[in-house]
């Protein structure tokens, strides 16, 4: 689950055109994806931990038969770490998470002019 949380994460930072990879712009919207728990959880619910911002509830509707996606906002430059729990009638699951930095590139190097004859 965590490798498909996070090849998700890094294929949504870095399937940007390239000009708009010289400048990233907050905010920025990814994807985290996650696989589905086997029915025999019984999961009623997925929740989403951004850092340590107010957990939000993933409802099961929005999950297809091979997973589930939840947009999340990017406010800001940095290292990020996403959770995912799951809950069913029983408790919650310790938390499958990936951390991450979103930056933009840095500058260019080795600038040369040349005379073309």
């Amino acid at each position: 689950m965590i490798k498909r949380i996070l090849l998700s994460i890094l294929l949504t930072l870095i399937s940007f055109p390239s000009e708009a990879r010289r400048q990233v712009v907050f905010p920025l919207t990814i994807v985290v994806a996650w696989d589905l728990n086997a029915a025999i959880d019984a999961v009623t619910k997925y929740t989403i931990i951004h850092n340590v911002n107010t957990p939000v509830d993933v409802a099961l509707t929005s999950c297809t038969a091979t997973g589930c996606e939840y947009k999340l906002i990017l406010t800001a430059e940095g290292p990020h770490t996403v959770s995912v729990t799951s809950t069913n009638q029983w408790g919650t699951s310790l938390p499958a998470s990936v951390t991450f930095t979103a930056r933009a590139p840095g500058r260019s190097g080795n600038i040369q002019i040349r005379v073309v004859r």
